[in-house]
């Protein structure tokens, strides 16, 4: 999964659709939202060098027309100006853990997350 923002950029937010797989019982996990933390890290693809290490995240759930269905979620990254202050590739990773069941689960699971900070035509901070 390859995720592009512009350098100096809070937009949009990183979004990621949690996939089902044996890993994550979605029921069970609905059930245990008040008892899950999530943080998301960020490291220099070139480097190895963390440019965020644990910073909160959220779990948001997917909006659908079928309300009898199995929920699904996102988990949701909202970038702060400092986390894009640099041009390059990243590689993120999600840490969900279940306090319950002194779990940790890893996301993404099958791939790697590519964050790509590219440099913009314009100046995105501007105070109006």
């Amino acid at each position: 999964m390859t995720f592009f923002i512009n350098k100096n950029s809070e937009l949009p937010a990183l979004k990621m659709e949690f996939v089902q797989n044996g890993d994550v019982d979605f029921k069970q996990l609905a059930k245990e939202l008040e008892n899950v933390s999530i943080s998301f890290s960020m490291r220099n693809k070139e480097t190895g060098v963390f440019k965020i290490v644990n910073s909160p995240a959220t779990l948001e759930l997917k909006d659908t027309i079928y309300p009898d269905l199995t929920p699904e979620y996102y988990i949701v990254y909202n970038w702060k100006l400092k986390d894009t202050n640099q041009v390059g590739t990243f590689i993120g990773e999600f840490n969900i853990i279940f306090h319950n069941e002194n779990k940790i689960l890893i996301a993404p699971v099958r791939e790697t997350l590519e964050i790509i900070v590219q440099q913009s035509f314009s100046k995105s901070n501007v105070v109006c």
